[in-house]
């Protein structure tokens, strides 16, 4: 016994799970902004850099992109100071890609740490600007079979 569905109903029960999935993807934003809020201009002591990480509206803007793509990553987020806290250097001394800088985000180092905390492990982008601040870039999930 065969089930056929014809394309047309296909391509709208597709349409319903995409929109759905568009809406909590909107939520996931929705929740991030609201609470990260809360954390900009904000410096949070990293032990591994021995120095303290600056959040800026900008970090924020970008943390929310990347964490609402997926729910762990949203998660992690929400724990942004814990996750500095316990973060160690996974990779250093990372010179930007030409080019591919705002000015808004203008690095001359870049330092990917690892956080494991309860509900997962995360992973925090660090820039470093000349002027010796160490700027919180983005938090996403860790995962090493992307």
């Amino acid at each position: 016994m065969f089930l056929y569905l014809h394309p047309a109903t296909v391509h709208i029960v597709n349409n319903f799970y995409d929109r759905k999935k568009n809406m909590k993807l909107q939520e996931r934003k929705a929740l991030l902004k609201k609470e990260l809020q809360k954390y900009i201009d904000k410096s949070f002591f990293c032990p591994c850099l021995n120095a303290y990480v600056l959040v800026t509206k900008e970090s924020i803007k970008e943390t929310v992109y990347w964490a609402s793509l997926e729910d762990e990553s949203t998660k992690l987020a929400l724990k942004l100071p814990e996750i500095i806290k316990n973060a160690v250097i996974y990779k250093s001394n990372l010179k930007p890609k030409p080019g591919k800088q705002t000015k808004k985000f203008y690095f001359s180092e870049i330092f990917i740490l690892l956080s494991k905390i309860s509900i997962g492990t995360a992973k925090l982008t660090i820039g470093y600007k000349k002027s010796g601040k160490y700027i919180e870039y983005c938090i996403t999930n860790f995962n090493k079979n992307k």
